[in-house]
């Protein structure tokens, strides 16, 4: 497989392909856009590259995944990599659930509403049901994507969306403030949580785009 690269060396050989990649997008075939220019992309992002990957490889996203993922966003670099930068919170996100189980906080007491549908091997009426709640046609896209090409085919999946200002407040403040999403700017901050039964997730932010 056609894995992303391993380790913190990072290759700047590159590094005059990030100029292209918004041309290569709008002129070239999919196949041809150069997913390691794309993540070296953004503020700090030649910093972030071996993260991103290191993010990537953990989802077992290969190359060829990443492209669909990244079509599936309608080849936007900062939505493409807002979607990585999130799910590198993953642990983080995943501990603070933990902790607010444990200590019997409930989400609307943060001002965070959810909406689940348990493992279901009815991916069709999964896909539906985001689609009926979730108004971002990108981020429907984006989460019939990675249904479909992260998770192996026979998988059971369930989906939890989390929504309301406290998603931006006190859920994900720092992904909002790197990425200029506090106050107001965005409007019903919303994002999915995709999980198989094995445990695996994958985040995906939504817009009202």
């Amino acid at each position: 497989m056609d894995m992303f690269p391993g380790g913190g060396v990072m290759d700047t050989s590159c590094r005059k392909n990030v100029l292209r990649v918004k041309r290569n997008v709008e002129l070239e075939p999919l196949e041809r856009v150069d997913m390691d220019a794309v993540l070296k992309e953004g503020r700090m992002g030649f910093e972030k590259y071996a993260l991103r990957c290191a993010v990537l490889r953990s989802l077992g996203i290969t190359h060829e995944c990443a492209k669909k993922i990244f079509l599936a966003g309608n080849c936007n670099v900062d939505r493409f990599l807002r979607l990585v930068d999130l799910n590198a919170r993953q642990e983080a996100l995943a501990t603070a659930f933990r902790e607010m189980e444990a200590t019997a906080v409930q989400l609307h007491s943060m001002n965070v509403k959810s909406l689940s549908i348990s493992l279901s091997d009815n991916r069709a009426w999964i896909k539906e049901t985001c689609e009926r709640r979730v108004p971002d046609m990108v981020c429907q896209c984006l989460v019939s994507t990675v249904i479909d090409h992260v998770f192996e085919p026979l998988q059971n999946i369930a989906l939890t969306i989390l929504y309301g200002d406290g998603v931006r407040d006190r859920l994900i403040p720092d992904w909002c403030n790197e990425y200029g999403l506090s106050g107001s700017q965005w409007e019903i901050p919303t994002f999915i949580i995709i999980r198989s039964e094995t445990g695996r997730s994958f985040y995906v932010p939504a817009f009202c785009s």
